[in-house]
């Protein structure tokens, strides 16, 4: 039982160096097929039928963007290992800290933010807890915390 625990963990240090370079290519490839759904995120914003009256072929568009967020999560769970939900917290914290709707700027101030979260975590793990707690937990209840801040949030501006 103790092999399911720690396989559901994730460990930066860990890294599986054998597919870094492969890891690195596909990625290129998926964000260089996807670089120009960027400029058609904020018209889908609006919603779909506005998007489709603005000229965009929304179902085609959606499920082309799910499929490289899809790969792009496969290949860094490949990559360190399930990661919680990591990315829905760097993803609703981002959009708290920069005050935009344009996705250009989110996408890349939420990467940013990611990794300079994701790597001060893992330097806290290594200094001051000499790695006897995973950063996985730390996700896990900072991202606990997070939400619950952001609910109350979310319900007085609905």
């Amino acid at each position: 039982m103790r092999w399911l625990f720690c396989s559901l963990m994730t460990n930066i240090r860990m890294l599986n160096s054998d597919i870094i370079l492969l890891a690195i290519i596909l990625m290129i490839i998926i964000v260089f097929v996807l670089r120009k759904e960027l400029e058609v995120l904020d018209v889908i914003t609006l919603g779909k039928e506005q998007a489709v009256n603005l000229g965009v072929d929304y179902d085609y568009t959606i499920r082309k963007l799910l499929l490289g967020v899809v790969l792009l999560i496969s290949v860094a769970t490949a990559l360190v290992g399930p990661i919680s939900f990591f990315g829905l917290i760097v993803a609703n914290l981002s959009r708290q800290m920069f005050k935009t709707y344009r996705h250009k700027e989110l996408i890349s101030g939420s990467a940013l933010f990611g990794i300079i979260l994701l790597t001060a975590g893992q330097m806290i793990v290594e200094q001051v807890y000499s790695y006897a707690i995973p950063i996985s937990v730390f996700i896990t209840v900072g991202g606990g915390l997070c939400f619950l801040y952001l609910l109350p949030a979310q319900r007085r501006r609905t």
